[in-house]
């Protein structure tokens, strides 16, 4: 019987393969210690880096474009959602943003009801952020926020429930004197927290244009035709936004000096109180908007930001 021997240049073979293997080893070592680090997490960085304006505005933009994307319903309606409080963290942490934030927020939540028709699903229990809720019943504290601005806001609520009550006066419209029965109880809140604030209210307001004008009127600031009831609810949006941003031609301070919170009582900082607050003012314009655009006024840029 015969032995088999492996040729002589056998183990030759194999070491140089060997040392093939592991200079291939040790390029690939090297390449990817020079080549550029990864970039993973670095978008995520960047807006932990931002300020609470940058990042909310960044999101609700994210959000708002989602929405309105070719994507499927549901998708659609929980983006719409989160637009919708997004733009009033935009309202709230934005000094110039506030209108934005408070008409882009009223719109999103049109999408938001309109999907949830589709999809037929139950939107009133995602109104967790204000929308047609009475100041009263929330036990919403405002604080931060100047007395001036506070008075004026008072006065738009005021003058809108008592427009809406001589509308109904005219017709059957009990949900209406309801609802301004809600407003004029805004109003008071809103004047009880108005501290140095001037009360502009008053018992009675003109009403010439209610009592000549018919079902439909003419917007003042677009020139376009809406139900009366949609141009009383715009108007007061957009009376309570020049209120907050200080567009009406009177000089405020929006953020009124805070008190130094005692640490033992748990106060939140003065940014988080007067954040807190502006988010409960831009609900609060937001309805009014949201309500508008219910009623029959224009959803439309060129109509919301005339």
């Amino acid at each position: 019987m015969q032995t088999r021997h492996d040729p002589p240049n056998a183990p030759n073979h194999i070491s140089s393969r060997l040392r093939w293997c592991a200079a291939a080893c040790l390029c690939s070592l090297v390449l990817s210690a020079c080549s550029a680090p990864r970039l993973a997490g670095r978008a995520e960085s960047e807006r932990l880096a931002s300020s609470p304006c940058e990042q909310a505005y960044d999101q609700a933009s994210d959000d708002e474009g989602r929405a309105g994307a070719h994507h499927p319903s549901i998708m659609r309606y929980l983006s719409a959602a989160d637009a919708r409080r997004q733009w009033l963290l935009v309202a709230a942490n934005c000094p110039g943003r506030f209108a934005e934030g408070a008409l882009r927020s009223a719109r999103s939540a049109v999408a938001q009801h309109d999907l949830a028709v589709t999809l037929r699903i139950d939107a009133s229990s995602s109104d967790d952020d204000g929308y047609g809720r009475p100041l009263a019943g929330r036990n919403a504290a405002i604080r931060g926020v100047g007395g001036g601005v506070l008075a004026t806001m008072a006065a738009a609520e005021d003058r809108a429930g008592f427009a809406l009550q001589v509308l109904a006066s005219r017709s059957d419209g009990r949900e209406s004197i309801a609802v301004g029965d809600g407003y004029r109880a805004n109003a008071s809140r809103l004047m009880s927290m108005a501290i140095g604030g001037a009360d502009q209210r008053r018992k009675v307001y003109d009403v010439g244009a209610l009592t000549t004008t018919r079902q439909i009127g003419i917007d003042a600031t677009t020139r376009l035709a809406a139900p009366v009831p949609a141009l009383v609810e715009i108007d007061c949006a957009r009376d309570e936004m020049a209120a907050v941003m200080g567009t009406d031609g009177h000089e405020r301070s929006l953020l009124a000096p805070l008190a130094v919170p005692d640490p033992s009582s748990g106060a939140g900082s003065d940014a988080g109180t007067r954040e807190r607050s502006l988010l409960v003012l831009a609900g609060l314009t937001a309805g009014h908007a949201l309500k508008a655009f219910d009623l029959g006024f224009p959803a439309t840029d060129p109509a919301i930001f005339a």
